[in-house]
């Protein structure tokens, strides 16, 4: 037959609830008595035992319990007229894995006083010998035995005090009377004011001092309920002062959804999201030289000013230069080779004249250094260097800052299209060299790189015979009887300029049907300066990530210096072994390699847009892990 539950019932949401038990027992306060103070302080809270069972609504099936709630779970609140114990029911089901139903919760609380062994049960089974389990002389079992010899049954207001020998699983026997065989016989109890001597005079072998049996090692409790069979000589058990009447209440305890342990973010601030990309708080008055780097070397401000305020500025549009069909058509690999080796010397003639002028100068002269003819002529000789640098097209801006090998193998050849480079050491750097600067044009490394196209080897060899194989040649649709003419030759280098001009516009109609490619590089498949306009189709709007990094590491990912990969050493000076601290990556092209795997799954983000899965491919796209952020979601059906 069911319980009939009433609106007295508790309903059980999460909170605790607070139940009214029975005030602590009146103990005895005799102040010639110091053996029990744990029975005299029952402000010490942390000796309590707390016991929890829940049982079906029937109360036939115990479905559960906990012997020792932690005291973090419960409270006693100071309340009148009586005193209050702060339950918190809900955790306690929860905790032993009830999430919801009708139950019917038990609660005892106890103070634990010792621990007993029995030595023998009477045939009424109502009472037993028993012995404390811990016989050294200071500890626990003792002490609670010496404050049980001189405990009193009855309260001076008349209460009594309630002991029960706790058998552990709901197996509690209420003690009304206890007895040592000392007492039995008429003998005073033993003086407790000196614990330790009293736990001396009593000898657990059961024998005093003059081979008698002491009458003081064992004592005989006599229980309300006879003992069960199940219960027999050398059980142990647990004897427990109870503080109050056993707490039984009817419970519905509802349902919730878990929710994750996660670490809790910061409220959105929504008056930012408009602005977000024009937010300009982070930055302060700038002027020319502390934007390019008021420290920084001569080539990194030089190749600034050449990437974003002079020449002409083109899209990337991610061309691999390492084979001469991807980027020429119509004009001629051996001219564009030709031409960029003549720049190439020209920068290195004028580089010359400035070194020539700075160093140059007898120091018995040295005041002409600051005239102003002297440094117009310096600079004379600098802008026309960094024109012809600030010139350069894509092609030519990968021969003189990109590096390559030659690579041979199934998937075709590549050339070593860059030009040579070296490793400028530590003095070279601090005097504001580039970090890998060209070889000469004249030195040997240049010239078994360049080759000749007698000689069968090198670039330039390789460029004449793709333009040799190359049928679409803007030049080849000159007639023979012109072309055979030497003095036909400039009007031949003008059609190949005419050929290289129009190379441009056929790479931007090639480059037109990559616009769908979703290659994961940003250095292949669409332009990935495309992608920002990209994205905005889609209606997502993208945001920059680096937009406070210095404009030389946003632009070429170097320090100030020029420098693509700092090397520490360690700090042992004799070791050799060196350390990278500085990525040689770019930020801009970090942003987009952002922006290009949101791009690429633009499909799965669109589709979960709101969702969980939709958010988690988000942190995905910015390489969140999925340890670091937890995402829980509310309101999904069936969740």
């Amino acid at each position: 037959m069911s319980v009939d539950y009433s609106e007295d019932d508790i309903s059980l949401l999460g909170d605790g609830e607070l139940i009214d038990v029975l005030t602590y027992p009146q103990y005895q306060t005799d102040p010639n008595c110091s053996c029990h103070p744990l029975l005299k302080e029952p402000e010490l809270k942390v000796l309590n035992r707390l016991e929890f069972h829940v049982w079906d609504e029937t109360k036939t099936v115990r479905l559960g319990s906990n012997y020792n709630i932690p005291l973090s779970q419960y409270n006693w609140m100071a309340t009148n007229p009586l005193p209050h114990l702060q339950l918190d029911i809900d955790r306690n089901l929860r905790d032993i894995g009830i999430t919801e139903g009708r139950f019917i919760v038990e609660y005892f609380l106890f103070r634990p006083i010792a621990n007993f062994v029995i030595k023998e049960i009477s045939a009424t089974r109502t009472e037993m010998r028993v012995k404390p389990i811990g016989t050294s002389q200071g500890s626990p079992d003792m002490t609670g035995y010496r404050s049980l010899l001189t405990y009193r049954r009855v309260c001076a207001d008349g209460t009594r005090n309630e002991l029960v020998a706790n058998f552990g699983d709901h197996k509690h026997y209420a003690v009304t009377n206890w007895i040592t065989d000392g007492e039995a016989s008429g003998q005073n109890v033993p003086n407790c004011d000196n614990v330790y001597q009293f736990s001396l005079d009593i000898d657990f072998a059961n024998l005093d001092e003059n081979g008698d049996p002491d009458p003081w090692s064992s004592i005989i409790l006599k229980t309300y309920d006879p003992l069960p069979p199940q219960i027999t000589v050398k059980k142990q058990f647990s004897l427990q002062l109870q503080f109050v009447e056993r707490i039984e209440k009817k419970v519905i305890l509802f349902p919730f959804p878990d929710i994750e342990q996660c670490r809790v973010l910061r409220i959105p601030d929504w008056s930012t999201v408009d602005n977000f990309t024009n937010d300009v708080s982070g930055l302060t008055n700038s002027n020319y030289n502390s934007i390019l780097g008021e420290n920084a070397s001569g080539s990194v401000k030089n190749r600034l000013i050449n990437e974003y305020l002079s020449g002409s500025k083109s899209v990337d549009l991610n061309v691999d230069y390492t084979n001469f069909e991807n980027f020429v058509h119509f004009g001629s690999a051996e001219s564009r080779i030709q031409n960029f080796y003549k720049k190439i010397q020209d920068i290195e003639q004028n580089n010359s004249s400035i070194y020539s002028l700075k160093n140059g100068v007898d120091p018995a002269y040295a005041d002409i250094t600051a005239s102003t003819e002297f440094v117009n002529n310096i600079l004379k000789f600098e802008t026309a260097r960094e024109n012809i640098i600030g010139g350069f097209d894509n092609f030519e801006k990968y021969m003189y800052h990109g590096s390559s090998s030659y690579v041979s193998n199934s998937f075709g050849e590549f050339l070593d299209m860059s030009w040579p480079k070296r490793k400028a050491g530590a003095m070279a750097l601090a005097n504001g060299s580039i970090p890998y600067p060209l070889y000469s044009f004249s030195s040997s490394a240049v010239q078994d790189w360049l080759g000749t196209v007698a000689s069968k080897k090198g670039l330039i060899y390789s460029a004449s015979l793709f333009d040799f194989t190359n049928r679409d040649e803007l030049v080849k649709t000159i007639p023979e009887f012109i072309r055979n003419d030497a003095e036909n030759d400039q009007f031949e280098d003008f059609v190949r300029l005419v050929g290289q001009h129009f190379d441009e516009q056929w790479l931007y109609t090639k480059k037109m049907t990559m616009i769908s490619d979703r290659k994961e590089s940003i250095e292949e498949g669409m332009s990935k300066d495309l992608i920002l306009y990209v994205l905005q189709q889609f209606g997502w709007n993208p945001l920059n990530g680096q937009s406070f990094e210095s404009l030389w590491k946003w632009a070429f990912g170097t320090d100030e210096f020029g420098v693509y990969q700092s090397l520490d050493s360690f700090s042992n000076p004799s070791s050799s072994v060196n350390f990278v601290t500085t990525e040689s990556m770019s930020s801009k092209d970090i942003n987009r390699e952002i922006w290009k795997r949101i791009l690429n799954n633009m499909p799965h983000l669109m589709k979960t847009k709101g969702a969980a899965k939709g958010m988690q491919g988000i942190l995905n796209c910015y390489g969140v892990p999925r340890s670091s952020l937890n995402i829980v979601q509310y309101g999904v059906l069936g969740g």
